[in-house]
């Protein structure tokens, strides 16, 4: 017999319960990158997303509550966070509307608990959020730190230059307050293990979300330091239960971009360094005016059959990627 992850019945033909699969993504987000299929999750690329489901949800709850939040998710996503940025955005903050902050959180914990099973991380302490993610609990959980932020291309070439993945989600991200040339010796993220149970970083679109998920007990004023850090160095805004207005800015690094991921956070100080550096390789001029310049320069149809080829490489056992860059050469 199999367990319902979330109504904890009995699935199975004796209990009329069906057993169905539930995607770490909903498939509505992918319907809303129907070119970028690829998806992050942690140190791996999965294709349509078909490595990014889980087989451990009845038919009921995956009909009821969670396709609710997904078409919460889906419509927040292509109304507010499907525009991009220029790369001016990052110095303003901008204004943003979450209608729905507990439907909101409830379906960003809904993702992050389908990716701790997937990946079989410790997942116990959700035992304890399952009824507000279902909705049987209406009070904001006590343990969670939610911030949101947003993803700007701050390079002076498009992002589909590098490798476009408008969907991702990482455990326990690197939070790094050096140039990011020290990554390996610079990683700031020890200072959460201490009171932190995890710590789980995700994109939709131009939409970044970082959690925070605390251990009981944590003391009060540690929480409020390390929240202060979040919102002060890296440019985060902390999600509140009375609030639906938020003034947003930029967290995004240009390496962000060049990696294709957010296995990594840089702070305000550090991502300035490396605007610095992009300046003083290009002679001094505006990232913004030379973004615009690439343009001239990268079409579309250059990027997709570019984009196409990198996939082909990618994912050699992958038929169709293959028959799209063997449709390529052809032309």
């Amino acid at each position: 017999m199999k367990i319902c992850a979330y109504c904890k019945r009995e699935m199975g033909n004796n209990t009329g319960i069906k057993r169905t699969d539930e995607h770490i993504f909903p498939k509505s987000l992918l319907g809303l990158y129907p070119e970028q299929d690829i998806t992050y999750k942690d140190n791996n690329k999965y294709v349509d997303n078909r490595g990014l489901t889980i087989s451990d949800v009845c038919n009921e709850c995956n009909n009821g509550f969670l396709a609710e939040l997904d078409s919460y998710g889906q419509r927040l996503i292509s109304n507010s966070f499907m525009t991009p940025y220029k790369f001016s955005d990052y110095y303003v903050a901008h204004h943003i509307v979450l209608d729905d902050v507990t439907t909101f959180s409830r379906w960003i914990l809904k993702i992050i608990y389908n990716g701790s099973r997937l990946e079989k991380r410790e997942d116990s302490y959700f035992d304890n959020l399952l009824p507000y993610i279902m909705g049987e609990k209406i009070e904001y959980p006590s343990n969670i730190s939610m911030f949101l932020g947003l993803h700007i291309n701050l390079n002076p070439v498009p992002e589909n230059y590098f490798s476009y993945t408008p969907l991702q989600i990482y455990y326990q991200p690197k939070l790094l307050r050096k140039n990011f040339k020290e990554i390996s010796t610079q990683d700031n993220s020890a200072f959460l293990s201490i009171d932190a149970i995890d710590t789980v970083c995700l994109r939709f679109g131009n939409l970044i979300v970082f959690s925070i998920i605390w251990k009981d007990g944590s003391s009060t004023d540690y929480r409020e330091n390390i929240i202060n850090i979040m919102q002060a160095e890296y440019r985060f805004r902390l999600l509140s239960d009375s609030e639906t207005d938020y003034s947003v800015r930029c967290v995004s690094s240009p390496t962000n971009v060049i990696l294709g991921n957010y296995a990594h956070l840089l702070n305000e100080k550090s991502v300035s360094l490396i605007i610095n550096e992009i300046k003083q390789s290009l002679g001094g001029r505006d990232i913004g005016k030379a973004y615009n310049d690439s343009l001239e320069y990268f079409s579309p149809d250059f990027l997709k059959k570019g984009r196409v080829a990198v996939e082909a490489l990618e994912f050699p056992n992958n038929k169709r990627k293959q028959q799209d860059f063997e449709r390529i050469l052809k032309q």
